[in-house]
């Protein structure tokens, strides 16, 4: 693989220019070692991938998600970026005032946040990443299926009324 394009932090998975595209590599949170790769083509018409040999623990298989999940938002990333929007870690709230966006680092309250609004009868549109895109001059925020330690997600789009960005308090 050639030059690193993208690090998605904390062993994620990471992106690198490749002669036919791109090479993609998704690694066990806990191991750091390999545990997907695949080959991208530019126009991500194509892709080969690849399960790399594991560890596992007795009674424990091969679990498609973790290959199809960081595919997946990797190819949903780069369509964005493309399109003018992108996903951010952060969690995005509907009220009858509007839509609500908090980023915040991991253990910063965002989950915890959406736990508050949803018992106030808000609509939580995802705890963990959230869609922001530019459409006919308005930032909307969409909701996605990648949620956070409160398991929340809706399915579905708010105009952006308000961006707060949190960290824990001490």
């Amino acid at each position: 693989h050639g030059d690193l394009l993208f690090d998605a932090s904390h062993g994620l998975w990471k992106l690198y220019a490749a002669e036919t595209g791109y090479f993609f590599e998704s690694a066990d949170t806990r191991t750091l070692k390999p545990r997907s790769r695949a080959l991208i083509s530019h126009d991500f018409a194509r892709i080969d991938a690849w399960i790399c040999a594991q560890r596992r623990r007795p009674g424990f298989g091969w679990e498609p998600i973790h290959l199809i999940t960081p595919l997946v938002e990797i190819c949903l990333v780069t369509k964005l970026a493309r399109e003018g929007g992108l996903l951010i870690h952060a969690a995005g709230v509907v009220t009858e005032h509007g839509g609500f966006l908090f980023t915040g680092a991991s253990g910063a309250g965002k989950s915890t946040l959406c736990d508050l609004f949803a018992a106030g009868g808000a609509s939580v549109l995802c705890d963990e990443r959230v869609i922001l895109r530019k459409v006919a001059g308005d930032i909307l925020l969409y909701g996605t299926p990648w949620m956070g330690t409160g398991r929340r997600a809706e399915n579905r789009q708010a105009p952006l009324t308000g961006l707060c960005c949190i960290r824990h308090g001490t």
